[in-house]
């Protein structure tokens, strides 16, 4: 009996432990819609998007960090947060956000170039939230 008790107790943290086993399953980030070709020396636009799945979210009260980099390419801003998304930021009244960012870009030189970006954020369920670090490389060909 005592063993079955024991069992039942841990079971449920057992269940949120596999919820954040694999965090990735929960969320997409998406880079569709970025300028891959670009003219050399005029702007682009890299886009990107995170989307959390099912009970999974992305808080507005925890932090969010987009740092930009590359070769090739250089960036007016290369380090935004929450407030520099262009849609799916904070809306009073709602727990979530689904940020998008749209950061104008311009190549220097023509020939192959390639926007780095570590994107910071926290995934939440209602049980907790973790630290989720992806690294993102989109290739650019600059003519």
């Amino acid at each position: 009996m005592l063993l079955a008790l024991a069992l039942v107790s841990v079971w449920p943290v057992a269940t949120r432990a596999e919820a954040l086993a694999h965090p990735e399953r929960h969320y997409a980030v998406e880079t569709t819609g970025t300028s891959t070709r670009v003219k050399a020396g005029e702007a682009g636009t890299f886009v990107l998007r995170v989307q959390a799945h099912g009970d999974a979210y992305i808080s507005p009260r925890t932090p969010l960090s987009l740092v930009l980099g590359g070769e090739g390419v250089t960036f007016e801003q290369s380090r935004l947060g929450l407030a520099d998304v262009s849609a799916g930021g904070p809306v009073e009244g709602s727990d979530s956000v689904t940020p998008r960012f749209d950061v104008p870009f311009r190549v220097s030189g023509q020939g192959p170039a390639r926007i780095e970006a570590k994107l910071t954020f926290f995934l939440c369920t209602p049980s907790s939230c973790t630290r989720q670090v992806r690294d993102i490389s989109v290739p650019i060909r600059a003519d």
